[in-house]
């Protein structure tokens, strides 16, 4: 690849998944700056793509304890019920960007659950929608 195009934290988790004897191939996406941040631009349809797109959201509720709630990318994502299953306290909110860097070591719109790899995302808690884990299951 380009050295323009080296993406050190990429190739960190890369090598995790390699390790690990996970077979991940790499796909860039180009990418769409906007006020002074870097964001992955709109890829199209998921008709015309291989593969499963999810959301990622990493969410917060009044006690301060972190979720990070994956579903499919065409899922509308209802925080109420988000928050029942999750015994939430109190309304969930997103969480702020200082909270995605410090946890996840990710910005706004880059929330990945390979960022399970930093012991600093050890606190947040994981929900997998199941409609999402059944569309991975029928691929």
């Amino acid at each position: 690849p380009d050295p323009a195009e080296r993406d050190p934290e990429g190739e960190k988790v890369l090598g995790v998944l390699q390790t690990l004897d996970i077979h991940a191939p790499l796909q860039r996406h180009p990418l769409r700056h906007e006020r002074g941040r870097q964001s992955v631009d709109d890829c199209g349809s998921s008709t015309n793509r291989d593969g499963i797109y999810c959301k990622n959201l990493l969410l917060k509720d009044k006690k301060g304890r972190c979720f990070l709630v994956m579903s499919h990318e065409d899922c509308t994502v209802d925080l109420r019920v988000v928050k029942f299953h999750l015994q939430a306290q109190g309304n969930l909110h997103f969480a702020s960007p200082v909270s995605l860097l410090q946890l996840l070591h990710v910005e706004s719109g880059a929330v990945t659950p390979l960022a399970a790899i930093y012991p600093s995302s050890r606190g947040v808690r994981m929900l997998v929608d199941a409609a999402l884990v059944e569309s991975i299951d029928s691929d």
